[in-house]
């Protein structure tokens, strides 16, 4: 149980890094090209999948069994921590609904798919 703990852990810790990996790159673009804001929230929704990805990627390819649990796992542990995050840094001022629910379905999404696509 402690080594599962473990594992989830660092894929979480993992997904947080390649999220403000691909984030700053994002605002770099958003510096540097004057990027539309459609553009900038698509690139939001894809760095969440691609974090999605690879977290339950890399979750799932480390546990026997039941890989698409563990990818859905992550995606709504991953989704968590995020609303969290994002109710802290905008002081609980509520969110538009209809990209959070959008948010979560990409997080789950884009994490059962690493956990079926794993090893």
């Amino acid at each position: 149980m402690k080594y599962r703990a473990l594992r989830i852990l660092k894929s979480l810790m993992g997904g947080y890094v390649n999220t403000c990996v691909l984030l700053l790159l994002l605002s770099f673009g958003l510096y540097k090209f004057n990027l539309s804001n459609w553009i900038i929230t698509t690139g939001i929704i894809i760095t969440y999948a691609v974090s999605c990805f690879l977290g339950g990627l890399y979750l799932a390819s480390k546990e026997s069994s039941r890989k698409l649990l563990w990818g859905l796992l992550y995606g709504i542990l991953y989704y968590i921590i995020l609303a969290i995050a994002s109710l802290i840094i905008s002081k609980g001022a509520p969110a538009n609904f209809s990209e959070a629910i959008r948010s979560l379905i990409v997080c789950i999404a884009a994490s059962l798919v690493g956990g079926f696509a794993s090893p």
